[in-house]
Formats: C-alpha cells, sequence, structure tokens
C-alpha cells in the first residue's frame, strides 16, 4: 500500500463544498461515492446515496456493478470509497470499518471542520494514510 495518495485539488475541494451543501440541503445528509486508482492519482466517483436519513450512507448495487463493469474495461482499479461525516470529525466510525472492504482505503469528508482525511483499512483496524493535493 502506498504511503502518499495524491488526489487532484479540484476534485478534493469540489466534493468537500458539495458534502457542506447536502449536509445543509439535506439536514444530514451524507455525500458518497467510489476512490478509484488511475494510476497517477485517486479519482473521485460520487454515487447517489441510497439512505434518505441523516448519519449514514449505502450505495445502489447496479450504479456499484457498472462502475465496477467499466473500471475493468479501463484497466484500473476501485481501491476504496469516500463520504462525509456531517456532524463528526473525518475518522472512520465502527459501521465505517465494519463495512469497509479489507485492505481498502477511506476518504472522509468532514464538514464542520472543512477537511478531509484518508484512511486504510485492514483487518478492522485504520491507520492515516498522506494525501497530495495535485
Amino acid at each position: 500500500m502506498k504511503t502518499l495518495w495524491k488526489i487532484r485539488r479540484s476534485d478534493y475541494l469540489r466534493f468537500l463544498l458539495l458534502s457542506r451543501r447536502e449536509t445543509k440541503r439535506g439536514f444530514g445528509r451524507e455525500i458518497c461515492g467510489f476512490l478509484i486508482d488511475n494510476g497517477y492519482y485517486l479519482h473521485l466517483w460520487l454515487t447517489k446515496n441510497r439512505r434518505k436519513t441523516p448519519g449514514g450512507f449505502s450505495y445502489y448495487t447496479g450504479e456499484v456493478t457498472e462502475l465496477e463493469k467499466i473500471t475493468k474495461r479501463l484497466g484500473i482499479e476501485i481501491v476504496g470509497t469516500f463520504h462525509s461525516h456531517p456532524a463528526s470529525e473525518p475518522i472512520p466510525g465502527p459501521n465505517d470499518v465494519k463495512y469497509a472492504e479489507n485492505d481498502s482505503l477511506m476518504l472522509i469528508f468532514d464538514c464542520i471542520g472543512n477537511e478531509g482525511r484518508l484512511w486504510h483499512i485492514k483487518d478492522g483496524q485504520y491507520r492515516k494514510k498522506k494525501i497530495e493535493l495535485i
């Protein structure tokens, strides 16, 4: 696993702003999506949040299946997920860790502190990873 992951500054700022807007508009609704390693940087792929209530997220199965087909065809890889925390620090909660793919990345946007943090989730543990905005 890399020690430093690159993310386009424009993507990072766009999703940070979107997470704050969605929190205000949806009374605590989270944004969510997938992290795709294209060989150069992590691409953030936004998906619809199936969960209609605040404080959580889930994906539509069909949307995930389609994204898996696309990435396979392009020879790139889904390496993790991202979501927002409307009212807490950008640290994985127990359910975040429980439902994450083992040995995956998780980017969490903090809507209050206005920052994002990247984590590596493995064997029920999480470890902070460095982000370089390019």
